[in-house]
């Protein structure tokens, strides 16, 4: 399966691996298994920083003042869709 990674309207072919968020194939076929995936945007973070740092981003985006969260366990949403995980 090719992974575009430019801005795209998903296909039957991509679906799956489309991120609904960035409009992009997102894969882990880097040989090893990515940190999560959520279900529905299908947003790819391939480790547990990348939710930190994007989860943290969305934070300091609704209020610097809130606390920055620390280990991917403490979040419970998406950072794009806000969808539970």
């Amino acid at each position: 399966m090719n992974i575009n990674q430019e801005p795209h309207e998903p296909a039957s072919n991509c679906h799956i691996i489309h991120c609904y968020s960035h409009g992009i194939d997102e894969s882990d076929n880097s040989g090893h298994a990515a940190y999560h995936r959520c279900f529905e945007c299908t947003h790819l973070f391939q480790t547990e920083q990348d939710l930190v740092d994007a989860y943290n981003e969305m934070l300091y985006r609704i209020s610097p003042l809130l606390s920055p969260v620390v280990i991917g366990k403490d979040i419970n949403s998406c950072p794009y869709c806000a969808h539970d995980f």
